[in-house]
């Protein structure tokens, strides 16, 4: 379901401040996006709960996202339930968690198969098995 920011007592809206852009009456900071695509995504900075999920061993935390209020491309063709933000900058999500001290700072995803579902994000890293064998990369690939 859609995220109701009336319906969480722990909600709170980013008020405006120096750092971001203010919405029309000086109260809030809004954020906007164009993504490669030329969708794009614009709404308004709240902070609240994220969790990250039964299988995760991270707590719940305090996080600053996005939400939205407008949305065009193929971001409202495609029905999408939301972005994370796994890019740097002070509104990713890693580079939040990373100022907290929580995670390291690293992630990994991967993909199951697309007919399959599945597959893992890791935030921060994890301790590698003791019979992991590891391979230099080829510095000619990328």
């Amino acid at each position: 379901p859609r995220f109701q920011p009336d319906l969480s007592s722990t909600y709170s809206p980013v008020k405006c401040n120096v750092d971001c852009t203010c919405d029309n009456d000086k109260n809030q900071c809004t954020y906007e996006r164009q993504y490669a695509e030329m969708s794009s995504s614009s709404g308004v900075l709240g902070e609240d709960i994220v969790s990250f999920g039964r299988e995760s061993e991270l707590k719940p935390q305090r996080a600053v996202f996005g939400c939205e209020n407008s949305e065009t491309g193929d971001l409202f063709s495609q029905h999408a339930d939301g972005i994370m933000g796994l890019g740097r900058g002070q509104l990713s999500i890693m580079d939040q968690l990373v100022d907290k001290g929580v995670i390291s700072d690293s992630f990994s995803l991967c993909y199951g198969g697309m007919d399959v579902g599945g597959g893992a994000m890791v935030l921060g890293g994890m301790p590698s098995p003791s019979d992991v064998v590891f391979s230099r990369s080829d510095p000619v690939r990328r």
